[in-house]
């Protein structure tokens, strides 16, 4: 039996070109009916761009039907978020596509690093922020530790839990003239002594104490109602 192999490769050439005209048109068909944008990012960034919390996630995002080439004119919620959000995407062509998502929102919260005893005068180095669900903030909590640094602790607490405004009282001002102990520290020493507040100031401050004997002024930490502790 013969076989003639320059007809069998030219039927062969018209079959994959056969076969690469159709996988082209395929998709261009598929491509067609696909959106050229991505629903879940677009959405994400929608509540980015209108929601003030510093992060949110997304899942379980569905949507109800096809999605246009197009990207939407308007997006509308009609629940949420937080929590499972109920959404509209609406074109221009008219339609309207929903959908649902889960929505996580989370904030910066002030924490205390320690325990710490009712009436501390709070300073940066008891306080750290974290970031949490806000489900799980409570109301009241604060999210900039500036607000939080030389008030005083209205109650106990324990470490690692957000602070809130019902736990913090403004510290009292101190007047110049205000007597002090002016602790002056090094590593290799430590002297304390008498000294005056040149201006009103209150516990967390950075302060200028003159000394009751040398008249020297000094710029120091004021730790607390009695101490102003400077380094050298």
């Amino acid at each position: 039996m013969m076989i003639n192999f320059h007809k069998s490769k030219s039927i062969y050439i018209k079959m994959v070109s056969v076969f690469c005209t159709f996988s082209f048109a395929f998709f261009l068909i598929y491509s067609s009916a696909t959106a050229l944008w991505n629903p879940k990012e677009l959405f994400l960034s929608y509540l980015k761009n209108n929601y003030p919390w510093g992060k949110i996630e997304i899942s379980d995002f569905f949507i109800n039907g096809k999605v246009p080439e197009e990207t939407p004119e308007n997006i509308s919620l009609d629940k949420g978020p937080p929590g499972k959000t109920i959404f509209k995407m609406e074109f221009g062509n008219g339609s309207v596509v929903t959908g649902t998502a889960n929505v996580k929102v989370f904030e910066e919260v002030v924490f205390s690093k320690k325990s710490l005893k009712k009436g501390h005068y709070l300073k940066k180095e008891d306080l750290y922020k974290k970031t949490i669900e806000t489900i799980r903030i409570p109301t009241g909590a604060v999210n900039n530790i500036d607000n939080v640094v030389g008030k005083t602790l209205t109650r106990s607490i324990i470490a690692n839990i957000p602070i809130t405004d019902n736990m913090l009282a403004s510290a009292p001002i101190l007047k110049r003239g205000h007597k002090v102990n002016l602790i002056v520290e090094s590593s290799s020493f430590i002297i304390t002594t008498l000294g005056e507040l040149k201006e009103n100031a209150y516990v967390g401050d950075t302060v200028k104490v003159v000394n009751t004997a040398s008249k020297k002024v000094i710029s120091g930490l004021l730790v607390d109602e009695s101490t102003v502790k400077v380094e050298f």
